[in-house]
């Protein structure tokens, strides 16, 4: 039997095990976490770091693996090319591109050589000067290897960015991205690249963000379709392409976060991968697409190009569940919710016992809804009731505040 490598245990990876059994695949998964979501279906589990190269690639020698694949974090990336290339596994694309679109450092200065419009930025080495004099306030600080907005902060004045950049949360990381903040509407942008590095857009998503304080912004709520006009979508189409080019990436899905003020349109950031908490449910309601189906020819190196978008008339609204810090045990929900289809779906992110830090970033999230609406303010309504009814249970069997 062919066997697969997974690396992360989350429940998008539950999803994406179970299109690789279709295609005949023994998994073996490797999370550092003692009980992933995504446990229950391999066949085989490892308590690993999924950033430990040479742990990985020992596991994947040791199973004679076909197959080392993640599916929507950063970071695992240069580790699969890494190992695909060690032992001549196929592979979406090479070790030094996978570096390329998850170092933030590099991505953005290569953007920039590009002249894809990226915001304006230097990149600070940990007990370094650093001269901002070329940047304007307000400005975000980010680390440069992480991804779901661990450590993404926004400061106003050089005290809170030197409080921040002395913060605990940076303490791992040699280098950090200081670039401006750029004001207008934040756009998630899902599409996939052909054999000929041409972009399709598959989904626009408007962000929707709630401020916990004055230093960072957690994003809630993600609805598509969008309002935006055609120029600017054909603006985005354009930006993607260029990617495409510029990174020499082919037979990849990519996710964009975009920044759009009075059509000007600015790219946060990309990565060559389906986006994470359960982007792929919403892109198969709204495109008909199976997107990890791509995801997993697109690690094969054996494309699959037919993408026939088949759009419908509903709105939809994926809705994240953040709590204060403690110990999971369960998420409750009246069941009239699902049956009255006030829910479309609901997604745990956590199994009980896992704990609840407060890092503020996606791997923070307990879980989401889906919602479906004929409206916007349908939309809306379906969105309010949910949250107003749904409560988080931790492990003494209390109410954990949401926030």
């Amino acid at each position: 039997m062919k066997v697969a490598i997974v690396l992360g245990g989350t429940t998008d990876h539950i999803d994406l095990i179970a299109e690789l059994r279709k295609r005949g695949y023994k998994i073996v998964l490797i999370d550092y976490y003692e009980n992933p979501p995504a446990k229950q279906v391999a066949d085989i589990f490892f308590k690993e770091s999924i950033l430990n190269k040479e742990k990985v690639l020992a596991i994947t020698k040791k199973y004679n693996a076909n197959l080392i694949i993640t599916a929507c974090i950063d970071q695992a990336l240069p580790v699969a090319c890494y190992v695909a290339e060690k032992l001549n596994l196929p592979k979406p694309f090479s070790y030094k591109t996978s570096i390329n679109t998850t170092n933030k450092a590099y991505m953005k200065s290569l953007m920039i050589k590009l002249g894809i419009p990226t915001s304006r930025f230097i990149v600070y080495k940990k007990n370094s000067h650093f001269n901002l004099a070329k940047l304007k306030l307000p400005l975000v600080i980010k680390p440069v290897n992480r991804n779901g907005s661990f450590g993404v902060r926004i400061v106003h004045t050089q005290l809170e960015l030197n409080n921040y950049l002395n913060h605990s949360i940076y303490a791992k990381d040699t280098f950090s991205i200081i670039e401006e903040f750029n004001k207008g509407f934040e756009y998630s942008v899902d599409a996939y690249i052909n054999h000929t590095s041409n972009a399709k857009i598959l989904m626009i998503s408007k962000i929707i963000k709630k401020n916990i304080g004055k230093n960072i912004k957690l994003i809630t709520q993600i609805i598509t379709p969008t309002n935006l006009s055609l120029e600017v979508i054909s603006k985005i189409s354009t930006i993607c392409n260029q990617i495409a080019v510029g990174f020499n990436l082919k037979n990849t899905p990519l996710i964009l976060q975009i920044v759009i003020n009075d059509n000007n349109i600015n790219v946060i950031e990309f990565a060559p991968r389906i986006g994470g908490g359960s982007k792929h449910i919403v892109i198969k309601l709204v495109t008909g697409i199976n997107i990890l189906d791509k995801l997993i020819s697109s690690f094969l190196n054996s494309p699959r190009q037919l993408l026939n978008i088949n759009t419908n008339n509903y709105y939809y609204s994926l809705n994240f569940i953040y709590t204060v810090k403690g110990i999971f045990k369960a998420i409750k929900i009246k069941k009239r919710l699902i049956e009255d289809a006030v829910i479309e779906k609901i997604m745990l992110y956590k199994t009980p016992g896992m704990a609840i830090d407060n890092n503020y970033a996606s791997r923070d999230r307990v879980g989401s809804f889906l919602i479906k609406g004929q409206t916007i303010k349908e939309l809306k309504n379906k969105v309010t009731i949910t949250r107003n009814s749904l409560k988080v249970i931790d492990n003494n069997l209390l109410a954990l505040n949401v926030l």
